[in-house]
């Protein structure tokens, strides 16, 4: 849809256009505990990612972006985490998704009569309205795991090598727990998952380790909502992740439940 206010001369029809020479669906990410993720240092994701290579741990990298003053930054947010911080990420989706630009997002998309493409005009937002919802989102809590914890189904998690891209839990700055099972790492997920789209440098087969926090309220799975169950999830894992893949198939049919269980619990 058009901007609301842009006088362009007919809006694009709804769905995707006829000419789109490239597809790819995204699932809605959860956005509780997003707050926590700007408490996360650079450093710390960088050097988890240093320590894990040289222990052979996995291949994750950052995705290293420029922040809205052109500072490089790690990337945490967004399927691909093309996105440093929760603010830009709220800008880039009222323009993206919205039309509403911003001094963080200035940069129309709509092109047609009246509308140009690329072209920076007046913000229909000062920045107010971006720092207000990012604000909010900010606020909401992280989800609680289950208590007791599933000690077997943890251990598992641990012994199919999940724990090496979701990792149990990143450090704030003020040296508080994130328990969001991630790693905020680019992996190669192998052919299937490739959505042949890039982003900084993110290529098609590249996705964050997804966060596992409340995976319990979520109804379908991966980045396009391919999977309606956990278990399919986990099996369509390829390239940095099929041997966990691999050494889940493999499990007895009573593992396999209880370290569904545990995951369910998170």
């Amino acid at each position: 849809m058009t901007e609301l206010g842009v006088p362009c001369a007919s809006a694009p029809p709804a769905g995707i256009p006829p000419a789109a020479n490239l597809v790819s669906v995204r699932n809605a990410p959860a956005l509780f505990g997003s707050g926590l993720l700007d408490a996360i240092p650079d450093s710390v994701i960088l050097s988890h990612a240093e320590t894990a290579k040289r222990n052979g741990g996995n291949d994750g990298r950052p995705n290293l972006v420029r922040d809205s003053s052109g500072h490089e930054r790690v990337g945490r947010y967004g399927w691909k985490a093309d996105t440093a911080t929760l603010e830009q990420f709220v800008a880039d989706a009222f323009r993206n998704e919205l039309g509403i630009t911003s001094p963080l997002a200035p940069t129309d998309f709509v092109s047609g009569a009246g509308c140009v493409a690329g072209a920076v005009n007046a913000s229909e937002d000062d920045g107010s309205m971006i720092r207000a919802v990012a604000t909010y989102i900010a606020s909401l809590p992280p989800p609680s795991a289950q208590s007791p914890p599933n000690a077997a189904g943890s251990s598992l998690f641990s012994q199919l090598g999940c724990t090496a891209c979701h990792t149990p839990s990143l450090t704030t700055a003020d040296g508080r727990d994130v328990p969001l099972y991630s790693d905020l790492l680019l992996h190669d997920m192998g052919p299937t998952l490739d959505d042949g789209v890039e982003q900084g440098s993110a290529h098609g087969q590249d996705w964050r380790t997804t966060p596992l926090w409340g995976l319990s309220s979520r109804g379908r799975f991966l980045h396009d909502g391919r999977a309606t169950s956990i278990g399919t999830a986990v099996l369509a894992h390829d390239g940095s992740a099929a041997r966990s893949a691999a050494a889940f198939r493999r499990l007895a049919s009573d593992e396999r439940e209880v370290l569904l269980a545990f995951l369910k619990s998170l």
